[in-house]
Order: structure tokens, then sequence, then C-alpha cells
């Protein structure tokens, strides 16, 4: 699902498969699931547990989901060893509506100027989800950058590594619009409520 990632369990391939239909008819689920990877393992309850502690800090409400990108989720589970799943589900098994509302999403996600989008101006300032002591100024609304202590203009990504380097937690990949917050809210879960229409 755009945006987030669910990252479960089941006990076969067909349970699976089902599921996913399954989850996909239900009218409270916004936009229609996506099967992106899986593996299959003999301890799939000890690798699901590692992989939800591996995005902890990004899960949703002690949910399933996680604001991660997929294939940071991928990679959790790769190292697992085990054998790649292949489903024959994707998206030709949805309707129309659902893949029209599925690749708008995508869209969406993939062109995200948060700022525009989200109504906040130059000169702004975001809190650093960890530290709230630690901002960054908005200096680039177009083109999403950020004015970080003393750097350029710089990325929402490049400034959240450094952010994460400040307080001694180095971090190589992160995803920069989940660990800066606007009014006490982050950027992605902002954007979400955009996306569905919220307020």
């Amino acid at each position: 699902m755009p945006g987030y990632v669910k990252i479960g369990r089941s006990r076969d391939k067909k349970t699976l498969q089902n599921r996913i239909l399954e989850f996909n008819s239900k009218t409270a689920v916004p936009l229609p699931f996506e099967f992106y990877y899986g593996v299959e393992v003999p301890d799939f309850v000890k690798i699901e547990a590692y992989a939800h502690k591996s995005h902890n800090d990004k899960r949703i409400r002690g949910s399933e989901f996680f604001e991660v990108d997929p294939d940071q989720a991928k990679a959790t589970l790769k190292i697992s060893g085990g054998e790649e799943v292949m489903l024959e589900t994707d998206n030709k098994a949805l309707n129309l509506e659902d893949q029209r509302a599925l690749a708008e999403a995508k869209e969406k996600i993939k062109n995200r100027p948060y700022f525009l989008v989200l109504g906040i101006q130059k000169g702004e300032t975001l809190t650093f989800l960890k530290d709230e002591t630690i901002t960054c100024e908005v200096a680039d609304q177009e083109k999403t950058l950020v004015e970080f202590e003393d750097s350029a203009k710089i990325s929402l990504s490049g400034s959240a590594r450094a952010a994460f380097e400040k307080i001694g937690n180095p971090i190589t990949t992160v995803q920069g619009a989940a660990h800066w917050c606007y009014n006490g809210k982050k950027l992605t879960e902002l954007y979400v409520e955009v996306l569905k229409g919220g307020e």
C-alpha cells in the first residue's frame, strides 16, 4: 500500500494469496494491497519478530504496518536465507478502479513535494522525531529542501542522516519525511492524511 508496508506471516502460499485477495475486497482498506516480497522459512515466527523489531521505530500504532521503504523491508527478510515466494496475485487481479487508485497513489508518492502538498512555507521549522531540540528550516518548497545547521540546502533524507549522526546513531539509509515533524506530526503521517482526503 503506497506509503506503508505490512510485514506479516502466513502458513503457506495459498493462504497468503487468499489473505491478500480478502484484504483487497474490504471497503475499510483505502487502497489495495500489492504483494512485494516474501520468503519461505521454517522459523517464520522468529523471522517476523526480527523484521518487526528491525523497523520498530517506523511501526504504526503497534500494528504490522510500517512507514518504511519496501526495499528496506525486503532486505530485512532476505537475510533469512529463505526461498523467495512467488505469487500469482498482482495488479492484474485488481478491478480497474483499484488499479487506477493504486497507480494514482503511487504517482503521488513518487513525486511527493511534501512542502507544497502540506502547505508548509519557506522559513518554517521542522523538528527531529528523536530529539525535538534538533530542528531544520524549510528552504525550498518545490524541491523539498531544508537548511540544517551550517549546511547549504539539503534533502529531508540527508538532513535526517545528519541528525541521526548528531545523536550518535549514524544511519546510511533513511526516509527523511518519516523523521521530521511539523506541528508535532511526522511529515509522512500528514502526507497520508492528505492522500486519504483527511483534514
